[in-house]
């Protein structure tokens, strides 16, 4: 269940609404005032806020949508910049059995040409793959890649496609293999195209890289 505030532009994941208000991501405003340890990437900055203990996440875009359109139509495989769909994407993802971050708060607002927009999140524990050497034992080596190839394989027959399936996306941990970045994330009634499956596969290929 989602919660609206701020006059219908900003959504609240309802289990998390106590630490929206804690954190002060009920307001689009607020949380483009807000300060923590930035990480500019172009049109996106990501966010860490820490609060009594605790750290969240908050990818935040700010951009001119008439700009990014026509770039984009220039691309076969554009960027798209939308807390609010990677919000909606996560909780279909954990609700399907995949291990993502835990999505607290989205919002998105149009004003003078501009567009700003963000998502928030928990911390997914555990470290992203492309740090991680490759494993020099071979049985470990087969377990792991055992675990990505169980990962992509419930992902698609879930009916997702990532289209950023890079080794810094996916993040190991005890408790098993999770996705991050997942904004760009589709989805459709049974198995994605094979194209697009075939697409996750090469850029996680590519991405991984381990000797052979």
């Amino acid at each position: 269940m989602l919660l609206q505030r701020d006059e219908g532009r900003v959504e609240v994941v309802a289990e998390q609404a106590a630490l929206a208000e804690r954190f002060g991501l009920e307001r689009l405003e607020d949380v483009f005032a807000r300060e923590g340890e930035v990480r500019p990437e172009g049109i996106k900055s990501l966010v860490r806020i820490d609060a009594e203990g605790e750290s969240l996440y908050v990818k935040r875009y700010e951009f001119r949508p008439a700009r990014e359109l026509l770039r984009g139509a220039l691309k076969l495989n554009p960027p798209i910049y939308s807390g609010p769909r990677e919000l909606h994407n996560l909780l279909a993802m954990a609700e399907a059995g995949l291990r993502v971050p835990t999505p607290i708060a989205a919002g998105e607002a149009d004003a003078g040409g501009r567009r700003r927009s963000f998502v928030a999140l928990r911390q997914l524990a555990g470290h992203p793959l492309s740090e991680l050497p490759a494993p020099a034992d071979p049985l470990a080596r087969r377990a792991l890649l055992n675990q990505l190839a169980d990962l992509v394989g419930r992902l698609h027959r879930a009916g997702f496609w990532h289209r950023d399936l890079y080794a810094c996306n996916v993040f190991v941990a005890p408790e098993g293999l999770g996705l991050l970045d997942c904004e760009r994330v589709g989805r459709r009634e049974g198995l994605p195209r094979r194209r697009w499956r075939i697409k996750d596969l090469a850029a996680l290929d590519y991405s991984l890289e381990w000797p052979s």
